[in-house]
């Protein structure tokens, strides 16, 4: 007891002494270590709150505000900041001042004391507290601007079979290459794919576009190869600019769900134009904001295995939708327009919301030889939503049209309607005699949530021709999530449209999914029946999850009709910090003959910048973030929209990144090595659109544990400090449930217990046992009783 006393007073004394006495008293340093305080620990007491002499680095706060983390100079009472604190501080330039000091070719300025600084040893920060006057942002938010970086994200399928004595492989990759610099996104998005056999060996190899693009203001720039997404007069990609108002420019998009049992690469055209191809992996492929040309066409859908199309879907122009929707704004191009016949092109549109029912935009597009103009409104009220679009246009030909389009949403109903002259004409088609033969379509698209466990969705569509018979696309699915099992039904039929046979008419989509427990482990059954171009399959797998980033699969599959095998496979998927991979292996019988093929197929991004390079299994957005965590260790690291694991040297990149808006990067502590400590694991931010933010955190080592309190009761709130009987500060939480601890302490809160002053008859006791191992963060049980 007397022990403790001479602690408590030692550490009261240094405390409220630290500052003025600490030039003066004389401690007895046995008596210290006596006490179990060491000589760092002294001088950590006495001088907590004092700047170290020379270069240190901190974290910089600016009235309350995480800024950066940088170095600063502390000599003779000044203190001096390096030049990147200065530009992302926030503060007006006229009360910093250039100074004669570098350091490791660094620039540093003194700042005016307008500016109050508190200075934090233990917690390694530094925060400034000042007038808002002498803020550039008023807001105090962290708006970060800048930042360079070039990146790779890529998509990789190959195959080797081997048949007899006629050994075949192939490579397809996707790739989209970028960099940012200067808060200019520049991007590029492409294909490759080989093919080698004993007879040939080919390549191919496109790049689909090149732009790149910057925020002016209110302005949005963008000059390359881009599709345009125009008024419905079916442009295309064009080589040229596009000027638009950085949030109103209306992106035309689709989204597209699909459940594949190996790997396959889905397609989406429109107007017969490929606007963007994608290899998917086994699993449910969920594909998000796939850009379209424009709002008046239906997009196809080719779903490929190994260059076959084995299944197709339309997607209504009624499931197409707008990336700002509803927001004022305009739009102008200019360029030359990509094809077989390259002409000049120009074009633009605006548009305004004056009313809920009143929402007009105007179009227009102009060439040499044609000329359109579109007027379009856009009405909603109460659960109806309506667009009403009429086209004029004027052709190659010197023929004049005309073509409208209603589209009207209302619970989970949706209706649109076209209708063509037989002079109305897209771009282009005028030139080439293969006019716009399409009279008239009418589309009825239902998709609703049944119940708690069903779902389902219908689709409708007919078509009129001037010079062919019209046909019917129907399409239906349902899906029934019960208790064990989920089963999935998805029909089309399309009656004989023009260049399909026979044959192309029905498909048919039947999944079966049963989870299986057993232990810890998870695994599921899933069944799949598929039937398309007088071609059946069906599917048995068993996936059987080894960990939580790594799944073996083995698969049997029997092909009927036209074509007629049987397969067996072994599948190995694995998601690391560094790629997404999956490994296949399979056996083909096939007419007594038996072929063997392997696989693979890697996905993920490559990031390069002044901070070195890092890999990572998830793409690379328009606006990304580096993080450096400072721990050579597999780490999780989370934002708003995303998250991910460090590469071993503690590194990764954040993608993507909310632009213009409010957003967190946060350090899980879990996995730390014993003793290691991240100061202030959470960063708050604003990125600018482009920008590169870059994070770096501070560590530091000391003989305090972590442990999660997994039972925490309702009254405990985060804020509280839990004391010994003595006063004697035990645990303080550090992130949600985590407390800090000292591993001297441990014993103390088993046996004695802790109280807060939330409520300070509690005593909370860790529970016996359930602290085995200090290296990590741990699950751990308190009791709480009165005392």
């Amino acid at each position: 007891m007397i022990k403790i006393h001479c602690t408590l007073l030692i550490f009261f004394t240094l405390f409220y002494f630290s500052a003025s006495s600490a030039e003066t008293l004389k401690f007895d340093r046995k008596l210290l270590e006596a006490n179990g305080i060491s000589a760092a620990q002294l001088d950590n007491a006495l001088n907590r709150h004092v700047i170290p002499q020379g270069y240190s680095e901190t974290d910089i706060y600016v009235n309350g505000k995480y800024i950066t983390t940088g170095s600063v100079f502390w000599q003779n009472g000044t203190l001096y900041y390096e030049k990147e604190i200065k530009e992302k501080s926030g503060i007006t330039s006229n009360v910093w001042h250039r100074t004669d000091i570098r350091h490791n070719h660094r620039q540093f300025y003194h700042l005016d004391k307008v500016f109050s600084v508190a200075y934090d040893r233990l917690a390694r920060t530094l925060k400034l507290s000042g007038p808002a006057q002498y803020l550039n942002v008023r807001d105090g938010k962290n708006r970060i601007s800048g930042g360079t970086g070039a990146f790779v994200n890529y998509s990789a399928y190959g195959y080797h079979f081997s048949a007899a004595g006629q050994p075949v492989s192939s490579l397809n990759v996707d790739y989209e290459t970028g960099m940012n610099a200067a808060n200019v996104v520049i991007r590029a998005h492409g294909t490759y794919s080989e093919f080698r056999s004993r007879q040939s060996a080919t390549r191919y190899s496109t790049v689909r576009d090149g732009y790149a693009e910057r925020d002016l203001g209110s302005f949005r720039v963008r000059v390359g190869r881009t599709v345009v997404s125009d008024g419905g007069f079916g442009t295309g990609y064009i080589d040229g600019a596009i000027v638009s108002s950085a949030t109103g420019y209306h992106q035309a998009f689709v989204n597209f769900d699909y459940d594949a049992n190996e790997v396959l690469t889905v397609e989406f055209l429109q107007n017969n134009l490929l606007l963007w191809k994608e290899t998917v992996q086994k699993g449910h492929a969920s594909l998000r904001n796939i850009p379209v040309a424009d709002l008046t066409n239906d997009v196809t859908v080719l779903i490929r295995r190994n260059g076959q199309v084995i299944e197709s879907r339309l997607i209504s122009r009624a499931q197409i939708s707008t990336s700002q929707d509803g927001l004022p704004g305009y739009y102008a191009f200019s360029g030359v327009r990509v094809g077989d016949k390259r002409m000049q092109v120009a074009g633009g549109g605006y548009s305004k919301r004056f009313s809920d029912r009143l929402q007009p935009s105007v179009a227009a597009v102009t060439t040499a030889r044609y000329r359109a103009i579109s007027l379009s409104n856009t009405l909603e009220t109460g659960r109806l939503r309506s667009s009403q679009t009429f086209i004029f246009s004027h052709n190659e030909a010197g023929e004049a049209g005309s073509s409208v389009n209603l589209d009207a949403t209302i619970s989970h109903y949706s209706l649109s309607h076209a209708r063509n002259s037989r002079q109305f004409s897209y771009l282009g088609q005028g030139s080439t005699k293969a006019a716009n033969s399409l009279r008239s379509s009418t589309g009825l698209v239902y998709s609703s949530r049944l119940s708690e466990r069903v779902s389902g969705n219908l689709a409708f569509t007919h078509y009129n021709f001037y010079d062919s018979a019209g046909f019917d696309s129907v399409s239906a699915g349902l899906n029934l999530s019960l208790s064990h099992a989920s089963v999935g039904v998805n029909l089309a039929y399309m009656s004989l449209a023009p260049g399909h046979s026979e044959k192309d008419k029905f498909s048919m989509n039947l999944a079966l999914n049963v989870p299986l427990r057993w232990g810890s482990g998870r695994s599921s059954w899933r069944s799949q029946y598929y039937h398309y171009a007088d071609t059946s399959r069906f599917i048995n797998s068993l996936s059987a999850g080894i960990s939580d980033d790594y799944t073996l699969t083995a698969s049997h599959t029997r092909t009927t009709g036209a074509q007629q095998n049987e397969t067996f496979s072994v599948d190995n998927s694995v998601t690391t910090p560094y790629t997404s991979a999956s490994l296949s292996l399979s056996q083909t019988k096939q007419n007594s003959q038996s072929y063997l093929t392997s696989a693979a197929y890697v996905s993920g991004s490559i990031a390069a910048s002044r901070h070195g390079v890092i890999f990572s299994p998830s793409p690379i957005s328009d606006t990304w973030a580096i993080v450096d965590t400072g721990v050579s260790q597999y780490l999780k690291v989370s934002s708003l929209q995303g998250g991910g694991v460090t590469n071993h040297d503690g590194k990764v990149i954040i993608s993507p990144v909310r632009a213009n808006m409010g957003d967190f990067i946060r350090v899980n502590p879990e996995g730390l090595p014993k003793g290691v400590i991240i100061s202030n694991n959470i960063r708050e931010f604003s990125a600018v659109r482009g920008a590169v933010p870059y994070f770096r955190f501070s560590t530091y080592r000391n003989r305090l544990l972590l442990m999660k309190w997994t039972n925490k009761p309702s009254w405990v709130h985060q804020n509280d400090v839990f004391y010994d009987r003595d006063g004697k500060m035990l645990a303080r939480f550090i992130d949600r449930d985590v407390l800090l601890i000292s591993e001297e302490d441990l014993q103390k809160i088993e046996h004695s217990g802790m109280a807060s002053p939330a409520d300070i008859n509690v005593k909370c006791r860790l529970s016996p046992g359930s602290l085995k191992k200090k290296e990590k963060i741990k699950n751990v049980m308190f009791t709480c009783s009165s005392s």
